[in-house]
């Protein structure tokens, strides 16, 4: 049996669900490199991966794939920074950056998430011991239920759909992880996206993943731009 884990960002640092066979758990680390220590196969997360030279209209071309896979869900997929703008030290900056890049604006939720796209970026870039992909929770709850979860996922309705089809693919024990956490660190859905990612993980670690778009093109620092369900 081989671990895998599914990551996603959180206030306090990272969440990541842990697979091994039927066995589930999840934990909370401060640093990405903490994960490594458990030796896992490979990890998936949800948090860009790779970042082009230039911004392009849409974003990267795994972005724009994975919209065309989310009618009513596609807002969902923000784009990624051009690499001189996540090297910005702060928003103005990096807005300016991404513009002149190629004359597109910045949102503030990426910005917001610049000090994790960071981290990850060093530890790509260092040769990490295991394989690490971009997943995106929305494409893999897609996958999941067979069509997108269009209702918003911190409503009641939107986290039971998903904690629904969790439990179909093996996750059930995950509801009982909400309140693990402190929330000043981890989010309810932080760690529901995680399970997600997870079950992605395991997905591509079978041979059985589908990739956005299916031939990825990769940056000057050769990361795959690819995200995965």
């Amino acid at each position: 049996m081989s671990l895998v884990y599914g990551v996603d960002g959180c206030r306090g640092g990272w969440v990541a669900v842990a697979a091994e066979g039927r066995a589930k758990n999840v934990r909370f680390v401060q640093r990405f490199e903490e994960l490594f220590d458990a030796k896992p196969a490979l990890i998936a997360v949800d948090m860009p991966m790779g970042f082009p030279d230039e911004a392009l209209p849409g974003g990267r071309d795994c972005e724009r794939a994975a919209r065309a896979a989310l009618p009513g869900k596609g807002a969902s997929v923000f784009s990624a920074p051009c690499r001189s703008a996540l090297d910005a030290p702060d928003y103005p900056a990096a807005l300016v950056a991404n513009r002149k890049a190629h004359g597109i604006g910045l949102s503030k939720q990426s910005f917001n998430l610049f000090p994790k796209m960071r981290a990850l970026d060093a530890v790509l870039r260092a040769s990490p011991p295991c394989r690490i992909v971009e997943a995106h929770p929305e494409l893999g709850f897609a996958r999941l239920a067979g069509a997108p979860i269009l209702a918003p996922k911190r409503t009641v309705e939107g986290r039971q759909a998903r904690l629904g089809v969790l439990a179909k693919a093996g996750f059930g024990i995950v509801e009982k992880w909400l309140d693990r956490f402190p929330r000043k660190d981890v989010a309810q859905d932080d760690v529901i996206d995680a399970a997600c990612v997870c079950a992605a993980a395991l997905r591509v670690l079978a041979g059985a993943g589908e990739s956005f778009p299916p031939v990825p093109s990769k940056d000057r620092h050769g990361i795959e731009m690819a995200i995965w369900r």
